[in-house]
């Protein structure tokens, strides 16, 4: 009878152990999802409107994708044309980008916790950079490109992959794939092997120089060079296919890369979240503070040689930008310094909860709750609700016009944003502010309204014509009524 009782008691504790366990390595991606939710809807962002009146028409822009060096971006765009046709397609995409981003963020913390950090600290700093980085945000919330995220699962599969047999040719495969897909998702490559040894133990000069030999030099920096020589390779090659197309190509002299360096790598690195001035100043006193927190806990011991390690890993994750002369993603290249930073924040406020013992899970939760909280407030305000009242607007706009006629359409500004923030490349602004935008929402607006009739759609010429969708007017109009 008590072999049995211990059986059983051994059985259960078995049984929590492991449940408690599954629960460790399930909060990253429950952080992810739930922070994220709040960006699920019927709406889409800039890009997706194009991409769906391209899949109604039949034309999808195969060559464009190509000659930009995203070859593999192809086959995932070919994967969502088969379901994108309309606005509503847009809530599914939503959720599997959720969900991608969600498995993203649970291999990151396989992998913090398979070299040195205990599951739930690698939960934590897994989760909590993802769903506070805007530039992340951005590529969730931009179902009908959907390249962050694939090139994203490639960086990770590729180091997850550098301490297994043949590492050289796996992890270097799954990082051309990563660099051929989104260059600048990619870049984060060589920032997760910078994080970890961050984060391990490595408080002796000796076995820091040791494991940076061990896992970067030997490892990281060789892969790096294999994938990156091999990438830059094919894009020349696609280049010469398109001769017009500037993108791929390695042009420019060195006063140019300087130039760019100066102009566009500098800013973003020294101000990696790029708000709109309304709350750059509070943000930048803030992240400061933070900062100077980090630095105590992070860079306190071997000082020098973290100062010049992070410096050599932030030159190696933007060099594929500048030697391609992609200057055109500078701004979504930023969430590697996002990406970056956030995580020397949260690993500070993880080393600062150890000296608490009795307090730390207490406040774990508090960080978990308030970034799920923060992250879906930002989403629904600056994406969500902002995106919905351009859509809502136009709508009504349309059916007071005549929809068998001619529809002339002006285009918004920038400045017209219903959003209280602008960061990240196009995060925050009006869908109808691109160019390549207006028409093709406008288009799919009047097909909705109108019984999938083809509807015919011109540019505005005077911004007088009668039968005028003016959405300068309209989102300029909502802004002086909600001030």
């Amino acid at each position: 009878m008590k072999k049995n009782t211990s059986k059983r008691t051994l059985l259960r504790i078995s049984r929590n152990r492991t449940l408690i366990k599954t629960m460790k390595s399930m909060i990253s991606p429950v952080i992810v999802s739930f922070g994220f939710i709040g960006a699920v809807g019927n709406y889409g962002f800039t890009d997706d409107y194009a991409g769906i009146w391209a899949n109604i028409e039949g034309k999808i822009n195969w060559d464009l994708s190509l000659s930009q060096g995203r070859p593999i971006l192809v086959l995932f765009g070919m994967v969502r044309a088969l379901t994108m046709d309309s606005i509503h397609s847009l809530f599914l995409l939503h959720i599997i980008d959720i969900s991608a981003l969600a498995l993203f963020s649970y291999f990151l913390t396989r992998y913090f916790k398979n070299n040195g950090i205990k599951s739930f600290e690698s939960s934590i700093l897994s989760a909590v950079p993802i769903v506070l980085a805007p530039g992340i945000m951005l590529f969730a919330a931009w179902p009908s490109l959907g390249a962050g995220i694939p090139a994203f699962l490639f960086s990770i599969f590729s180091i997850t992959s550098i301490d297994k047999r043949y590492w050289w040719i796996t992890s270097t495969i799954f990082l051309v794939l990563a660099y051929l897909t989104y260059p600048p998702a990619a870049n984060i490559f060589v920032l997760f092997s910078i994080i970890l040894l961050l984060t391990k133990n490595t408080a002796g000069k000796e076995k820091f120089r040791q494991s940076i030999k061990e896992v970067f030099l030997h490892r990281v920096v060789i892969v790096y060079v294999l994938a990156g020589s091999a990438s830059l390779f094919i894009l020349k090659f696609i280049a010469s296919l398109y001769p017009e197309n500037v993108r791929t190509t390695l042009i420019g002299s060195f006063s140019s890369k300087f130039d760019f360096i100066r102009s566009q790598v500098l800013p973003r690195i020294i101000d990696p979240f790029d708000f709109s001035p309304g709350v750059s100043i509070f943000g930048k006193i803030c992240f400061l503070i933070i900062s100077f927190a980090s630095i105590k806990w992070i860079i306190s011991k071997n000082l020098l040689p973290k100062i010049a390690f992070i410096l050599f890993g932030f030159i190696l994750s933007i060099g594929p930008n500048i030697l391609t002369a992609e200057n055109w993603p500078s701004n979504r290249s930023l969430l590697g310094a996002q990406f970056f930073y956030l995580s020397v924040v949260t690993i500070s406020l993880i080393e600062i909860l150890k000296l608490f013992s009795k307090l730390q899970y207490y406040a774990y939760v508090a960080v978990i709750i308030l970034g799920c909280y923060s992250t879906s407030k930002i989403l629904v305000e600056t994406i969500r609700e902002p995106q919905l009242e351009e859509l809502n607007m136009a709508r009504e706009s349309l059916r007071n016009l005549d929809l068998n006629s001619t529809v002339y359409v002006k285009k918004s500004e920038w400045y017209d944003t219903l959003s209280p923030q602008i960061s990240a490349d196009e995060f925050g602004l009006p869908s109808s502010a691109q160019p390549w935008v207006f028409l093709p929402l406008t288009k799919i607006l009047i097909r909705e309204i109108n019984q999938n009739q083809s509807p015919t759609v011109e540019v505005s010429v005077s911004g007088s014509e009668s039968n005028l969708l003016d959405y300068h007017k309209l989102l300029s109009e909502r802004q002086i009524t909600r001030n």
